[in-house]
């Protein structure tokens, strides 16, 4: 499981946060923008302005050991993922900012998770002249993955509720492999519908951002794979540059369970078109929880890390853990 760059994303959101507010800080009626309680003006970029905006640069590298009810069972083998992932936005108009991103990213895997190359068994062959697909034999192997396009709204409510509506297009950037353990990708173009809400406590130093998104899938064979992702992350202010979060992240779907996998392929026919398509389909369901950490180094960049750790799953990989740290730029 690689797993979600959006839960990667929610790094920036509580840095943006950290940006948007500090320990005591109250909202500008007239303005409606937030302020600190030494009331110095928040910078621009930090306010959505037009023409302002972002870009970061993330490192995220992540350990599954087995799999939550998968036939290759809990102690399997394991897939290693690292990604550096390239993100912008910029903001057209003082409420409404556009984003891109994509992944350069890499994985290996070993063990029962490895996949057979296909046609397996090989024309005249046996199931002994059956090899290791490419992108499972062990190595490393890398690509650039799925651009990231997408539009938000933001507006706050009630004086200090933040919300943006979001729209997504995950877009595949080219036709990278899609079969195996250690694919970094389905190479699927998707759809997101999402909402995230941003709160920080009346008279207190807590703040929490709740962020929910529908992805759309095309169906494959006839089957429905779309799913919902619901990140929570509960803040606290240690000082007015530094933040600690609490990370939850859920991902509930429609997809083909690993039970309904195994039934297909039977005593071992690799060549079952679901079998062959079961990486753009598989449920991947998981929860996942972390902690996480955001520092404001000046008025410009923002430092941000989080340490994961899966505790369910269905018909996915056991996150042992997953680690990213984020350098922010506001311009």
């Amino acid at each position: 499981m690689n797993y979600s760059l959006r839960l990667c994303a929610q790094a920036l959101a509580a840095a943006m946060a950290m940006a948007y507010a500090a320990p005591g800080w109250t909202q500008d009626d007239d303005q409606g923008i937030a302020r600190s309680a030494n009331d110095d003006a928040v910078p621009a970029a930090k306010q959505g302005a037009a023409g302002h905006g972002s870009w970061s640069v993330e490192y995220a590298h992540s350990l599954d050991h087995g799999d939550y009810q998968g036939p290759a069972g809990a102690d399997s083998g394991q897939v290693q993922f690292q990604s550096i992932i390239l993100a912008g936005s910029y903001f057209v108009t003082d409420h409404w900012e556009m984003r891109a991103s994509i992944p350069y990213a890499r994985a290996k895997a070993d063990g029962l998770q490895q996949h057979p190359q296909l046609p397996c068994p090989p024309p005249g062959g046996t199931d002994a002249d059956c090899s290791v697909t490419h992108v499972d034999n062990g190595d490393y192997h890398g690509t650039w993955t799925d651009w990231d396009l997408g539009l938000n709204y933001h507006t706050t409510i009630a004086d200090n509720y933040l919300l943006t509506p979001s729209f997504d297009v995950y877009v595949p950037s080219h036709n990278y492999a899609y079969y195996g353990s250690a694919v970094v990708g389905q190479r699927v173009t998707k759809y997101g519908i999402g909402i995230l809400l941003e709160h920080q406590l009346a008279f207190s130093d807590f703040y929490y951002t709740i962020d929910y998104q529908y992805v759309f899938k095309p169906r494959i064979l006839g089957i429905n794979s779309n799913y919902n992702e619901l990140a929570v992350n509960l803040g606290y202010f240690v000082t007015p540059k530094l933040g600690l979060r609490l990370i939850t992240d859920l991902k509930v779907g429609q997809g083909v369970s690993d039970a309904q996998i195994g039934a297909a392929i039977g005593d071992g026919d690799f060549n079952n078109p679901l079998w062959r398509l079961h990486d753009k389909i598989r449920l991947q369901n998981h929860a996942i929880a972390g902690i996480g950490a955001d520092y404001t180094i000046n008025d410009k960049y923002l430092l941000s890390t989080s340490v994961l750790h899966s505790f369910w799953g269905q018909s996915n990989g056991i996150l042992k853990y997953g680690l990213d740290v984020k350098l922010t730029r506001l311009f």
